[in-house]
């Protein structure tokens, strides 16, 4: 019986590749156009975030100006 020998495969010298390196093949015209797609996505998140952050602010004020009812206390 005889034993087998298993070696590691040998490692190439790039250890990272792109992740997308057929993009740079494309035509310029494709990668502009998904870079402005890209900054539009980027401008709405921004836009949406910058929104609700403003009204978390307004909502935490609007909850610091109304009084607790006096009530409210004794019920529970």
């Amino acid at each position: 019986m005889t034993r087998r020998i298993y070696r590691k495969k040998p490692v190439s010298k790039q250890k990272f590749a792109s992740p997308t390196p057929d993009i740079w093949r494309l035509p310029p015209y494709i990668v502009a156009r998904f870079g402005g797609e890209l900054s539009q996505i980027m401008l709405n998140a921004a836009e949406n975030y910058i929104a609700e952050k403003c009204l978390s602010i307004v909502h935490q004020e609007f909850n610091e100006q109304i009084p607790e009812p006096e009530n409210s206390a004794k019920l529970q």
